[in-house]
C-alpha cells in the first residue's frame, strides 16, 4: 500500500477536500485517492511521534511533547474492507474498530457513538463517531470517517478528558470544513 505524506502539505491552504492532479501537495494518498486538510491556527506538527506511529502527522496545539498535549489531532487512511454503501462500510469498519478498542489495554468499558455528519465546503461527507472512555491514551475520542474509493479517511481527535475533547472541538470541526 502506498501511503505519501508530504508534511509540506499541512500548511497549504485549503479545506479538507479530495485532492486533485492540481494540488501542489498531498498529505494521504492511497489507491489513486488522496486528501489535504489544514492545520488548525496555533497548532504544530509533532514529526518525530508521527513518524514513531507510522502517521503521516501528528498534531498538538502548541508544540508540546506528546504525552503532555492536551489534545491531538491525526490523519489516517485506512483500507475499505467492505464493498457496502458508504455509510454502511463506514459502520463496518468503525464495528472492528470498536472491537480493538474493548480488546485494548484499559479498553473494556470502551462506548461509540454516532453524531451527525458534516460536509465539507468541497462536498465531502464525514460521519462523527464518539469514543469514550476508551483504550489508555485514547479515553476520548472524535473520529471523523469520510468514505472514498478505496480506503476510507479518518481524521481523530484524542484528548484524555471529554472536557479537553469539547474545548477542542472547534478546531477540529475546522479542519473538515
Amino acid at each position: 500500500i502506498l501511503l505519501l505524506c508530504l508534511l509540506g502539505a499541512l500548511f497549504a491552504a485549503g479545506k479538507a477536500r479530495a485532492a486533485t492532479a492540481d494540488d501542489a501537495a498531498v498529505i494521504w494518498y492511497r489507491g489513486g485517492e488522496g486528501f489535504m486538510l489544514d492545520v488548525p491556527p496555533g497548532w504544530g506538527n509533532l514529526r518525530q511521534t508521527a513518524d514513531e506511529l507510522g502517521l503521516c502527522a501528528m498534531l498538538s496545539p502548541g508544540i508540546t511533547d506528546f504525552h503532555g498535549a492536551p489534545a491531538l489531532i491525526y490523519p489516517r487512511l485506512a483500507e475499505r474492507v467492505s464493498e457496502a454503501a458508504d455509510s454502511a462500510a463506514i459502520e463496518a469498519f468503525m464495528a472492528n474498530s470498536l472491537k480493538r478498542f474493548i480488546a485494548a489495554p484499559g479498553g473494556e468499558n470502551s462506548r461509540l457513538s454516532r453524531g451527525k455528519a458534516v460536509m465539507s465546503d468541497s462536498g465531502l461527507a464525514f460521519e462523527l463517531y464518539y469514543l469514550d472512555d476508551g483504550p489508555d491514551n485514547n479515553e476520548f475520542e472524535v473520529i471523523a470517517c469520510h468514505a472514498g474509493k478505496n480506503s476510507i479517511l479518518l481524521a481523530v481527535l484524542t484528548t484524555y478528558s471529554p472536557e479537553s475533547r469539547l474545548s477542542h472541538m472547534p478546531d477540529f470541526m475546522a479542519i473538515l470544513k
